[in-house]
């Protein structure tokens, strides 16, 4: 989970279900709360499925490493990221 502004987002999978999909919680004017979907996973472009990673906010930016894909049944064992990704909110 990470921050930007008065906005909190979460990403990604979590347990085994690997995705990409960016999501924000917005409490608007301390009246309510408001989830969006920022980014889907057919949108998330360079940003694979994962699960497992860190990601933080830089600026306006959020900085995505690491984490696991998805499980491969062939080898018995999940695909691991090394990558920096960066994202504009």
């Amino acid at each position: 989970m990470g921050s930007v502004g008065s906005e909190f987002f979460i990403s990604c999978g979590q347990a085994t279900k690997t995705c990409n999909d960016i999501r924000s919680f917005q409490i608007v004017e301390g009246e309510y709360a408001e989830w969006k979907i920022r980014k889907t996973d057919a949108e998330s472009g360079n940003l694979q499925e994962r699960i497992g990673h860190t990601f933080d906010a830089f600026g306006n930016f959020f900085v995505f490493f690491g984490g696991a894909g998805s499980y491969r049944k062939e080898i018995r064992k999940r695909f691991s990221f090394d990558d920096v990704v960066l994202y504009d909110t």
